[in-house]
């Protein structure tokens, strides 16, 4: 995408999650397939799917569609988070990590980690360095420094909240 709409879209993303996980509710399965842009005036757009969500607060805390154990991996393999990949438990960070994802094959045409095997795939995710976008193409100063802290391994060092996110994302953007 223009890096201009890839910003745009990417913004509403983070906002719509952001009032998902106000909600309490963490996605576990971001992907450009669950990414829905509405061809309408203005174009915007629509986070869908939500059938592997876990609902994390108080007394509603389940996942919704069919009941997952403990050590059961939820979320499509190339977005997901070092902590889904080794089957721990999730938060709204894994989201981020996702959306991180996603920003970065929106803006490059390329996803950050590969490989010929699940298993591969997942060394990568956990232990590759992290790719830097602009060496991939040419992407809006800042993001880079973005994807990084939005594909932290340590959760302590991604972006804390959607909202964080997308704040930083609309400073790229301007």
């Amino acid at each position: 995408l223009p890096p201009d709409e890839a910003l745009r879209f990417l913004t509403e993303v983070l906002r719509a999650i952001h009032k998902a996980h106000e909600a309490g509710i963490v996605h576990r399965d971001l992907k450009p397939d669950n990414v829905f842009i509405v061809k309408d005036e203005p174009e915007f757009v629509k986070v869908l799917d939500f059938g592997v969500a876990k609902i994390q607060t108080g007394e509603l805390a389940h996942s919704t569609g069919s009941k997952t154990q403990t050590g059961m991996m939820i979320g499509t393999p190339y977005y997901m988070s070092p902590e889904q990949t080794q089957a721990k438990d999730v938060d709204r960070r894994s989201d981020l990590w996702a959306i991180a994802i996603i920003a970065f094959e929106a803006l490059t045409g390329k996803r950050p980690f590969t490989g010929d095997s699940f298993g591969e795939l997942v060394i990568a995710i956990c232990t590759s360095p992290v790719p830097i976008p602009s060496s991939y193409g040419k992407v809006p100063p800042g993001s880079d420094e973005w994807f990084v802290r939005g594909t932290q391994r340590d959760r302590a060092r991604r972006f804390q909240s959607a909202r964080e996110m997308a704040d930083e994302l609309t400073k790229i953007a301007t």
